[in-house]
């Protein structure tokens, strides 16, 4: 919750800082504004879903899914072609 916080108060920050160089033409003239400012909101919300913790029902889905597709594949983790392999 804290990078959507921090995304949406770097943003009002850039807002007032533009406002207060370029005065009322930036929050209705200035394109690039709006836009950097969508980014700061954008960039919080997009490390939020990014750094979030699996719910364990995924978690256990996935592990499902892995099992299923070796046993298709007849892929044991102890005989995979680099199982031996050590730099």
């Amino acid at each position: 919750m804290f990078p959507i916080i921090f995304g949406f108060a770097a943003a009002l920050a850039f807002e007032a800082l533009a406002y207060a160089t370029y005065g009322n033409a930036a929050l209705t003239d200035y394109a690039w504004v709006n836009m950097v400012a969508w980014g700061l909101m954008g960039s919080g919300i997009a490390v939020y879903a990014l750094t979030r913790p699996t719910p364990a029902w995924l978690s256990r889905l996935g592990r499902q899914i892995h099992s299923l597709v070796d046993a298709q594949f007849k892929v044991n983790s102890l005989r995979t072609p680099f199982a031996g392999f050590h730099r």
